[in-house]
This record gives structure tokens, C-alpha cells and sequence, in this order.
């Protein structure tokens, strides 16, 4: 009884994975959904280093080194 629901539940969440992927392939984007993706995505963040105005001496991830002493 209990393999039944399990296998009941598999098919039911991959037909529901399956039926919220239906998206236009992407050949045939707009250039409205390619800058879309591209600007969305994490590699669209924009990050500045040299910029010594806006840091201070401890901005690293970094704080204390023990062995500096």
C-alpha cells in the first residue's frame, strides 16, 4: 500500500514538474526575453573593486589573522 502512494506521488510531481516547464524554447525569444534572462540572471551582477572610497580596512571576509602577530 505504502510503495503505491509513493509511486503515485513521483508520477504526479514529475507530470506537474514536466507541465511548469512548458516555456517557449529558445530560439524563438524575443530580444525582450534574452535581455530579460540576461539581466536576471546571477551573472549579471555588477561588482566594483578599486574603489577605495567606499572601503574600509576590514572589508574582507577575513577580520583577524592570528598568525599576523
Amino acid at each position: 500500500m505504502r510503495r503505491g502512494v509513493v509511486l503515485v506521488l513521483v508520477v504526479l510531481f514529475s507530470t506537474i514538474s514536466v507541465a511548469a516547464q512548458k516555456t517557449k524554447p529558445w530560439t524563438e525569444w524575443s530580444k525582450k526575453d534574452a535581455e530579460k534572462t540576461l539581466n536576471d540572471s546571477a551573472w549579471a551582477q555588477t561588482q566594483s573593486e578599486g574603489d577605495e572610497s567606499s572601503s574600509s580596512s576590514n572589508s574582507g571576509a577575513i577580520t583577524h589573522d592570528p598568525q599576523a602577530q
